[in-house]
């Protein structure tokens, strides 16, 4: 039996069993539908979302109360009167009243979701319907999988990226400020200290009996006699 042979009124009394927590079992038995029947009926009501389920309710409450109104209510009785009469002797042509245009409430489909579907498959009599209820099920854990582990690695990246780029800052620094303390160091490093005088050391030489040019440059030699002759003293 499809949903579309069942009233109104049993369709409110699967879901009404069905926010009572009743299973598709017992509310065959009850409403002397198949399971299958009940089974639409919960796909097409918002199972397993209780709020949604209710709301399926209320529509339907609405449906089989507002014809039961109707009927129920007497029909008006139209009098005929003389329009009044006019001073001038003439009569006043009074417009007719329009009739209410009924309200019609149109009910929103309430289409399940992928997890909504999962467990009704998994309810199914149908072994075919089984298998592509966890079929599906395992695509959309391994989907699940995918985009955490995706999103594991934009974070690990940006985390990265922030890393790197604080590195880089503190190399940025390091440099500056060595840069600053080389700058320092050659603004107050001394010259170092000139030698004697040439004609000086040659002097000195000749006194020592120690042989050296008398022109040109004094040999390494003689200079660093000189200057340790000098040290020492």
């Amino acid at each position: 039996m499809s949903t579309q042979s069942v009233t109104n009124e049993t369709t409110l009394t699967v879901v009404k069993h069905l926010i009572n927590g009743r299973d598709d079992t017992f509310i065959a038995t009850a409403t002397g539908l198949t399971v299958t029947a009940v089974q639409d009926i919960k796909i097409s009501h918002g199972y397993p979302d209780l709020s949604k389920m209710e709301w399926s309710r209320d529509i339907l409450e609405r449906r089989i109360n507002e014809p039961a109104a109707s009927a129920a209510l007497p029909s008006p009785t139209i009098r005929s009167a003389a329009p009044p009469a006019d001073p001038r002797g003439t009569t006043r042509n009074t417009p007719r009243p329009t009739d209410p245009r009924p309200t019609v409430v149109s009910a929103r489909e309430v289409k399940p979701s992928a997890n909504e579907l999962i467990v009704v498959a998994s309810n199914s009599p149908k072994a075919r319907t089984r298998a592509l209820g966890v079929k599906v099920a395992a695509l959309i854990g391994d989907l699940s999988q995918r985009l955490a582990a995706e999103e594991r690695e934009r974070v690990a990246q940006a985390a990265e990226k922030a890393a790197n780029a604080k590195r880089l800052q503190r190399i940025e620094e390091l440099e500056a400020e060595l840069k600053k303390l080389r700058a320092k160091t050659r603004s107050t490093k001394t010259a170092p200290p000139l030698g004697a005088p040439a004609a000086k050391v040659r002097e000195w030489a000749s006194q020592q009996g120690i042989g050296c040019p008398a022109y040109g440059k004094i040999p390494n030699t003689v200079r660093d006699a000189y200057d340790a002759a000098h040290a020492a003293a």
